[in-house]
């Protein structure tokens, strides 16, 4: 599986995990659906069959990024 653009977030804990994108719901005419409080809906690009798969996926993606990028992944990184 090859991913494309995949950020990784960094927590206010400390922690960071890779949050995959997500698409815009769109509506008949292609615009973007809201809900009712007038916030942006999306649907995921990608679902996890489980917890263990979805927290394999996130540490592979992590010791990728440390391995390419050694300790630049703080919250005052690049």
């Amino acid at each position: 599986m090859t991913v494309h653009d995949c950020p990784v977030m960094i927590g206010s804990d400390g922690g960071h995990g890779p949050a995959p994108r997500a698409k815009p719901v769109l509506d008949g005419d292609r615009r973007q659906k809201r809900d009712a409080s007038g916030r942006p809906q999306y649907v995921p690009v990608v679902e996890w069959t489980d917890c263990d798969m979805r927290n394999r996926f996130s540490l592979a993606v992590i010791e990728a990024v440390e391995r390419e990028h050694g300790d630049n992944l703080t919250q005052d990184g690049p």
